[in-house]
């Protein structure tokens, strides 16, 4: 396979198209792991308790966050792209 600006761009779509339903999914399963809230760890520990619910929401927002990125990498692939093609047909020696 040849490296050039459409691959560089297709990278990026299939990238985003391949990757992003697993980021999706799984912030599909944040709202049934939010059931268990903290109440349900007052017998063990109290403690035990806020560090679960601390890392439910940390992790749905670095799947949000994840997605944003995917989306944005597909953008500056495909700009790149973009730009190697520009400066592909600016350098190339024409005659007159």
């Amino acid at each position: 396979m040849v490296a050039g600006p459409e691959r560089l761009c297709r990278l990026g779509r299939d990238l985003e198209r391949n990757a992003g339903p697993y980021f999706e999914h799984a912030s599909g399963d944040i709202p049934a792991v939010r059931g268990t809230e903290q109440g349900l760890f007052t017998s063990t520990c109290y403690e035990f308790a806020v560090a679960y619910v601390e890392a439910v929401e940390f992790m749905a927002e670095e799947l949000r966050t994840k997605r944003r990125h995917l989306a944005k990498i597909n953008q500056r692939l495909c700009l790149s792209g973009a730009a190697w093609a520009t400066a592909e047909d600016k350098s190339t020696i024409r005659s007159i």
